[in-house]
C-alpha cells in the first residue's frame, strides 16, 4: 500500500498513518522526517530519492535530528533505505504500515 494522495482546496497533501502516532512510539521528529519523504514520494510506488539535507532544509531542523528521526522510522519498519552513498541522494521506499527490513545497508 502506498501513500494517498488527496487534493482539499487545490493543495495537494498526503495522509500519514495514525499508527505511526500511539504513545509517540517514532516521535514527533520521525514523524516530521516521515511526512516530508511522504510528499516526495511517487504516489504508485512509494519511492522517494531524498538527501539529509534537503530533508533537514524541508522541514527546519538539523541534519542530526532528521537522522536520528530516519533511524527510528527504520527501525520501526515505517522506510526501507533502498540505497544510500555517503553526502549524496537517498533512496527510500515509504510503507504505510510497519515492515520489516530484509537487509539494513
Amino acid at each position: 500500500m502506498t501513500p494517498e494522495w488527496i487534493a482539499d482546496s487545490g493543495q495537494p497533501h498526503v495522509e500519514v498513518p495514525t499508527a505511526i502516532f500511539p504513545e509517540l512510539t517514532v516521535g514527533l521528529p520521525a514523524a516530521r522526517v516521515y511526512g516530508a519523504l511522504a510528499r516526495e514520494a511517487d504516489p504508485e510506488t512509494g519511492v522517494v530519492v531524498c538527501s539529509l539535507r534537503k530533508l533537514a532544509e524541508d522541514i527546519g531542523m538539523s541534519r542530526s535530528q532528521v537522522v536520528a528521526g530516519r533511524r527510528k522510522l527504520r527501525e520501526a519498519g515505517w522506510i526501507t533505505v533502498m540505497h544510500e552513498e555517503p553526502g549524496g541522494p537517498v533512496l527510500y521506499r515509504m510503507h504505510t504500515a510497519p515492515q520489516r527490513e530484509e537487509s539494513v545497508p
